[in-house]
């Protein structure tokens, strides 16, 4: 948690000033929002390592199974009504221990209230394998390829994104938009939970094939009166 504060709240441009709060250690004893689903065999937990995560001692592991069709995601509930206008930090560093093609990695699912009716209108999606000027957007920064056993980190906050609903905002490929250019277009875009679970997802669910990777996960929020920062360390092995 942190705190904010705005200078003049009849200047129609106030100084806003924030200070940042501890980062939360997320682990087995405190989950802190966080909670783990799994599909046809996926699963995710906390594990340790793999190698040297960048923040010890361990990761979140996803999974895809024995048959390589399951889904395994960890989802946050504590940032739902978050407006996507004020995220001032969204990263993460991922390490992809097995993978069925070469373009797959650890993303990020956002469920996105639109029209502010507090349900889900939208899904956005970030996927690494769109972060190059090759394979995504080339207006947007050049986050590299994909490299497997080793840990990578993901600027999802400057990164390209693509919409469910909405591929006329932000599409697959060269049509990935940041998540500015989608609120831009949506201003009323916050995270939204469901029914299924939290609004935010980090999932080896891929549009193609799921995989079997680990995550370390950073997300820093501004809203009107508070910031949080939290991050994933567990106590991942390299199997898939």
């Amino acid at each position: 948690t942190g705190t904010a504060t705005a200078m003049d709240i009849c200047d129609p441009n106030p100084v806003i000033t924030w200070a940042d709060g501890t980062p939360f250690e997320v682990h087995a004893g405190n989950m802190n929002g966080w909670a783990f689903a799994g599909v046809n065999g996926g699963a995710a937990t906390l594990v340790n390592g793999p190698g040297t995560p960048p923040v010890p001692t361990g990761s979140l592991r996803v999974t895809a199974g024995a048959t390589s069709t399951g889904i395994g995601e960890a989802r946050n509930s504590n940032h739902s009504g978050t407006y996507l206008t004020n995220l001032t930090e969204l990263n993460y560093w991922a390490y992809r221990t097995a993978s069925p093609g070469a373009d797959n990695q650890v993303m990020i699912v956002l469920n996105i209230d639109t029209d502010g009716n507090g349900t889900d209108d939208d899904v956005l999606f970030f996927e690494p394998r769109y972060q190059t000027p090759t394979s995504g957007n080339p207006a947007l920064p050049n986050q590299g390829g994909i490299v497997t056993a080793t840990w990578q980190k993901w600027d999802a906050l400057k990164g390209g994104w693509y919409s469910q609903n909405n591929a006329g905002i932000a599409s697959p490929g060269a049509g990935v938009q940041t998540l500015a250019t989608y609120a831009a277009a949506k201003p009323q875009a916050r995270i939204i939970n469901n029914a299924q679970g939290g609004g935010i997802h980090a999932s080896n669910h891929s549009t193609r094939k799921p995989f079997s990777g680990c995550q370390s996960w950073c997300r820093r929020a501004r809203s009107p009166y508070a910031t949080a920062r939290d991050r994933i360390s567990g106590p991942c092995s390299s199997s898939g």
